[in-house]
């Protein structure tokens, strides 16, 4: 038994696939850039793969440029928030 893709004309036996792939994880659990960064980029371009088979006329270019940043939430933006952080400026003062 083997593991082959359709880009390739090699295998790998089974016992070889576990040991690559107990490597990986390790690599990718223990943070290593690299290895994030090219699963990141095979997953963009497997997604990309996808979406272009459905709209051909579209690039890869295009689709990036319609995918927006997370947000990112600040004190100022929620009122929980700036509650929370003036009730513990109050008791930091208190303690003093």
């Amino acid at each position: 038994m083997g593991v082959t893709t359709e880009d390739t004309d090699t295998f790998l036996s089974m016992p070889v696939y576990s040991v690559f792939y107990s490597w990986l994880v390790t690599k990718l659990l223990n943070g290593d850039k690299h290895i994030n960064w090219l699963l990141r980029q095979m997953q963009d371009d497997m997604f990309f793969d996808k979406v272009k088979s459905l709209s051909p006329e579209k690039g890869k270019k295009d689709y990036k440029k319609q995918i927006e940043k997370p947000k990112t939430a600040t004190f100022g933006d929620l009122d929980a928030l700036q509650r929370l952080k003036a009730q513990m400026e109050a008791s930091e003062k208190e303690e003093k």
